[in-house]
């Protein structure tokens, strides 16, 4: 299996942000962290996603999309 890009904490809060920024039904995402979960296997993506979440909503499916899509092109820089 090829190696993922690396990219910061910072770098992947941008680019998550600005993907989810073009989908006008990921608006009541506030902010975004970076964790980092459990690896349970080195295949397995190193980081995953804490959401902030405006007003009395969930979560729309785009965004957890989005962050999968990511997490599949790349890794943490720890």
């Amino acid at each position: 299996m090829p190696a993922k890009e690396m990219k910061t904490q910072a770098d992947l809060i941008a680019l998550l942000m600005g993907e989810l920024r073009k989908h006008p039904e990921c608006d009541h995402v506030v902010r975004i962290a970076i964790t980092l979960p459990v690896q349970i296997a080195p295949h397995y993506p190193n980081w995953d996603v804490a959401w902030t979440i405006g007003g009395n909503q969930i979560l729309c499916p785009v965004a957890l999309r989005i962050a999968g899509e990511l997490q599949a092109k790349f890794d943490l820089l720890l």
